[in-house]
């Protein structure tokens, strides 16, 4: 991003929670949380399911206010979303022990993964053909850092248009044209990225205190 862009670029927050964090406040967190959150957690049988969805109904109430489901809504491919009275936008994502939340002023998407599942196999089933081939190539000392950076970008970007997985991203081999993305590293076993239409910067936060 040059000079001039960063300075008009628009800022989206990032929310990093580690969900070890939330051990012995589920009760207390449940009775705050949006429904829609407490309920999914109640369905899920797997521990780290149900802190999954604690965490994202704890980000959603601590940084964007959402404790009803009245206040959210949902699209066709079902991408949860603020109601149209609140002009923000959020995407949530989770991988092992972390939720992150992503709020912007435009539409925005967040995906997070966890590097040591990744291999070309399971890239390939993601990618365009063009992006694919040009990792197959590649052979560098940060691989995986790599591959998890681009699967993440392909996913935040999905996220962002808001469709999901409802589109095959390897149809398209333009489908990463027009979209600005951002990727951080996190204790070096998780890729991070975040996509938008508009230049921006990050401003990541991690979570330290579990209170709303």
């Amino acid at each position: 991003m040059s000079f001039d862009e960063t300075i008009k670029a628009d800022t989206i927050n990032v929310y990093v929670l580690n969900i070890e964090k939330l051990d012995g406040e589920d009760d207390r967190l449940l009775s705050v949380i949006a429904p829609h959150y407490a309920k999914k957690y109640e369905r899920i049988r797997v521990p780290r399911g149900k802190k999954e969805e604690l965490g994202a109904g704890f980000l959603l109430a601590r940084y964007l206010g959402v404790t009803r489901d009245d206040q959210l809504t949902f699209n066709e491919y079902g991408k949860p979303m603020l109601n149209m009275e609140v002009n923000k936008h959020f995407s949530l994502s989770h991988s092992g022990q972390y939720v992150i939340l992503a709020t912007s002023d435009s539409p925005v998407g967040i995906d997070i993964e966890r590097v040591d599942r990744l291999n070309l196999n399971v890239l390939k089933r993601v990618l365009p053909s063009t992006y694919y081939e040009r990792l197959e190539k590649e052979e560098n000392n940060n691989t995986k850092l790599s591959w998890g950076k681009s699967w993440t970008s392909v996913e935040a970007i999905l996220k962002a248009d808001g469709k999901g997985f409802n589109i095959d991203p390897r149809e398209d081999d333009n489908f990463m044209e027009g979209w600005h993305i951002e990727s951080f590293n996190l204790d070096e076993e998780y890729m991070v990225s975040c996509a938008s239409k508009k230049a921006f910067v990050l401003k990541i936060v991690n979570v330290e205190d579990i209170t709303i």
